[in-house]
């Protein structure tokens, strides 16, 4: 068969096969056999370096997301807003709120320090999310919800979550409007108005600067607003109401009485820990009473009247740990146990009516999460996103908001049109950001190259657009992008790991690249010994008419003969071993290495990596001895022959 590529082909192939027992054979062989364990190895540090790879970014992105949109403050205040806007884009596949807090964990005496997180488990795509990593438990009881009904006049309310806080408005026939009432800590007393109404409205919110207009649904809120002012106008259409802003933080619910808007406040109370009572301010914004039904008695709410109450608190919310950290605090399924944060305790950094103290609460151990990452099993802890923030009183904020997209390594671009989506840049905007519109033109012409064609200016224009971003991606006019969210990727957030990986594989790839190199020099020395015992055959072979290039690329075949085979016999060794290693799972101590066992992922791109490294080495290295021999002088090679 080797007839039909040349004679230097049937010769190295010859070559090959002969003088098996000769001492130059056995060196061949050596070389090969330290050639094909130098593949092996490099074939299995890059398995093994994927497969840590890939075990760290499955586990970091089991519970954590692959964007964040987080506020250029450091919380997110809009958190809704950003949720809506992101919820129907293209390639993204959730957008949920989210809290992520350093906090202790105590049981019986045993502590823990651990990283509270508070996801809407409610949402079935983070539910989803989780219940791959649960071992034990389940998420009934995560998320205490109350139960409001209205049949005729009868308002009934079922249990609620202890500690909570919530405003009621209804009115007979009608669906009740049912919103979470957070106290917050701040220097000036918070408002926000909840519409009661049975269609859509502009309300106008009086300043102190500038008043603020905001289109309200039925059920709909303005969001939390900070308010110096012991009153203040709020305009609904054409209709003006005066609103008596008391001390603290209060909730403003609007609607009809006698045929004309009017206002209802209900105060946020001081924050309390969930074993504490619930409490239910109910505003009948009706024209008939209403029979209000709790679980601890009935009481008449006539109209239009603010009725608080109070009520026993209900099951204590849930929380789900890592498999680690339940183990340390000695925790199990059924637990209570005590969630600590230091918010307030921090001399000098406390502010407002809690000064000094530290925030502590109650949970149920709902669950046990294992992710197999140990860094997470000891020390996450999951929340209810809700239970989070009346624990935290942190009212109606968000840490970040978690984005999730149907290509994990698309990130980093989405990550841009996220911000283009986020940002709702107008012509108002363009008097102040001139300056800025000016000197990123400036620098996007001077990066253009001068065109040579009409193609190279469409290229040239579209790149300015692009790089001034005088339109987003969903067509609506803007002439800048307003930079109020950050959005951090995935890699971004995990940087220094995947860096220190990266470093780690490119200096075990050069070391044991040596390992090839020397094996390929050793089969450079096992070349030039067969050059000079073959020098007659080289003699007779130019006397008979080869030129010296036929000569040297008989060697170099030869060489690369043997260096394939040592190829070929290092890549089906390393397949070999990593699949036992995978089989048998090479423990590890999770403690330092964060994993349980070994994590081997063989990818095709690595072996041919390998593979490639090892062949050009030896071309190199084995082109040295087929010069040599087809310099070789016929004449000395004659004179042996005598």
């Amino acid at each position: 068969m080797f007839r039909r590529f040349g004679p230097e082909w049937f010769i190295a192939a010859r070559l090959l096969a002969s003088g098996r027992r000769s001492y130059v054979s056995l060196v061949a062989v050596v070389s090969t056999l330290g050639l094909a364990l130098g593949v092996a190895s490099l074939v299995i540090i890059f398995s093994v370096t994927s497969g840590f790879e890939d075990v760290f970014r499955d586990k970091i992105l089991g519970v954590y997301p692959h964007l964040v949109v987080i506020g250029r403050g450091g919380d997110l205040p809009n958190w809704k807003e950003v949720v809506d806007l992101l919820s129907e884009k293209p390639h993204l596949q959730s957008a949920t709120p989210a809290t992520y807090d350093e906090m202790m964990a105590s049981f019986r005496g045993r502590r823990g320090g651990c990283i509270v997180k508070g996801m809407d488990i409610r949402d079935e795509r983070v539910a989803a999310v989780l219940e791959q990593f649960r071992t034990e438990g389940a998420f009934d009881g995560m998320s205490i919800e109350p139960q409001v009904s209205l049949a005729g006049s009868t308002l009934e309310v079922g249990p609620l979550p202890g500690g909570s806080r919530y405003v009621v408005a209804a009115a007979s026939g009608r669906e009740p409007v049912v919103v979470q009432s957070l106290a917050e800590e701040e220097e000036f007393p918070r408002f926000r108005v909840v519409s009661a109404l049975e269609e859509r409205v502009e309300v106008t919110l009086g300043g102190v600067l500038v008043d603020e207009k905001v289109g309200l649904s039925p059920g709909q809120d303005s969001g939390w607003r900070e308010s110096p002012e012991t009153e203040m106008d709020i305009t609904v259409g054409n209709e003006k109401v005066k609103a008596t802003i008391g001390p603290g933080n209060q909730t403003l619910v609007l609607g009809r009485q006698g045929g004309k808007a009017a206002l209802w406040s209900c105060p946020s109370p001081q924050p309390e820990q969930s074993g504490g009572v619930a409490r239910l301010c109910v505003v009948n914004v009706g024209k008939e009473p209403l029979e209000l039904v709790l679980p601890s008695g009935r009481r008449q709410v006539a109209a239009g009247e603010v009725a608080p109450v109070e009520a026993a608190g209900g099951p204590l919310p849930g929380v789900l740990l890592g498999s680690e950290l339940a183990a340390r605090i000695g925790a199990r399924t059924g637990d209570e146990i005590r969630l600590v944060s230091p918010l307030f305790s921090i001399p000098g950094l406390s502010t407002g009516r809690r000064k000094g103290r530290t925030i502590a609460d109650t949970f149920v151990v709902r669950g046990i999460l294992t992710l197999g990452f140990y860094e997470y099993d000891s020390k996450l802890a999951v929340v209810d996103f809700e239970a989070a923030r009346r624990f935290l009183h942190q009212g109606d904020l968000a840490r970040w908001v978690e984005v999730r997209v149907d290509d994990l390594f698309a990130s980093e671009a989405l990550s841009i049109d996220i911000g283009r989506y986020l940002s709702g840049f107008s012509l108002l905007d363009v008097k102040e950001n001139f300056p800025v519109l000016v000197e990123r033109y400036a620098r996007a012409v001077a990066g253009q190259e001068a065109p040579a064609d009409v193609g190279g200016v469409l290229a040239n224009v579209s790149g300015v657009l692009n790089d001034v971003k005088f339109a987003n991606l969903s067509g609506e006019m803007a002439f800048g992008l307003k930079d109020e969210h950050r959005v951090i990727t995935w890699e971004e957030m995990n940087r220094p790991l995947f860096s220190s990986m990266k470093r780690q594989r490119i200096v075990l790839t050069l070391f044991f690249l040596i390992i090839i190199v020397v094996a390929a020099f050793n089969i450079v020395s096992s070349q030039m010994m067969i050059v000079r015992e073959k020098t007659s055959d080289i003699a007779i072979l130019k006397a008979m008419g080869a030129t010296s290039g036929q000569v040297g690329r008989v060697f170099l075949l030869q060489g690369l003969g043997m260096g394939l085979a040592g190829t070929v016999a290092g890549l089906g060794l390393a397949v070999g071993l990593c699949v036992l290693l995978d089989q048998v799972g090479f423990p590890l101590d999770p403690m330092v290495y964060f994993v349980s066992k070994l994590p081997v992922k063989l990818r095709l791109t690595d072996a041919l990596l390998a593979c490639a490294m090892s062949l050009v080495a030896i071309y190199i290295a084995v082109a040295i001895a087929a010069r040599r021999a087809a310099d070789r002088d016929p004449v000395e090679g004659l004179r042996e022959l005598e």
